[in-house]
């Protein structure tokens, strides 16, 4: 979990949110280090904690309700040993429904994997593989779908804004769930549909960004 991890724009103030108005940047979490749970490509050699909680051990006026919030964490691990801080870019699917969407690094190319549309994938679904994947990029707009024979420069978005159903359990131990309903006018890369339910829990890939938070769960009706 080394700071490493992150982009170098999220690694002020010691990675924590407090004042800069983004993600985290709340009564609760604001000052909570961001590179405690991140992991990924560009994390310096070495091993650290992989944490399951983390205790408020500091706590500072806050002019919102509630009016004190905690400013000082301490740490607990999951596991008795330490980790390797260097992951894939890339999760891997063991099995899943409808995963349409897929990024490429740093979201330079945004796929819609037209030949998994509600079809299964993955190591373990033996059934759905595809000797070759057609794929249009969302990036240049609707095409004539091209063909890749692997996606293995591409990892499955934890938002998956094109399919009406689905989940996928991938490598490093994410599962994430979605329904959705209300179709409305595809918009580009946007959402078509206007409700949904989204449930997700443990290494969160963020493709923009380049790195992993684990843990990591959120359950609601947005993608978060």
């Amino acid at each position: 979990m080394p700071i490493s991890a992150l982009p170098h724009h999220m690694r002020k103030n010691g990675s924590m949110a407090v004042g800069d108005k983004t993600d985290w940047d709340n009564w609760l979490q604001a000052y909570v280090p961001k590179g405690w749970f991140a992991w990924g490509p560009n994390a310096d050699e070495g091993k650290d904690w992989l944490l399951i909680f983390i205790v408020p051990v500091k706590f500072g006026r806050c002019e919102k309700f509630p009016f004190f919030r905690p400013t000082g964490w301490m740490r607990i691990p999951m596991l008795p040993f330490k980790i390797n801080n260097r992951w894939p870019r890339f999760p891997k699917i063991l099995i899943g429904y409808g995963v349409t969407r897929w990024m490429g690094e740093r979201d330079r190319e945004v796929l819609f994997v037209n030949s998994l549309f509600e079809k299964w994938t993955g190591s373990l679904a033996f059934w759905g593989r595809n000797s070759k994947f057609a794929v249009t990029d969302m990036k240049t707009g609707p095409q004539c779908p091209d063909f890749k024979e692997t996606l293995d420069e591409y990892g499955p978005s934890p938002i998956q804004y094109w399919s009406k159903k689905g989940f996928y359990i991938s490598t490093r131990g994410h599962f994430t769930f979605w329904y959705q309903w209300g179709k409305q006018e595809p918009d580009h890369e946007r959402c078509v549909y206007k409700r949904k339910i989204f449930i997700r829990f443990g290494a969160r890939y963020d493709s923009l960004d380049d790195y992993h938070t684990c843990p990591s769960a959120f359950i609601g009706g947005s993608f978060n």
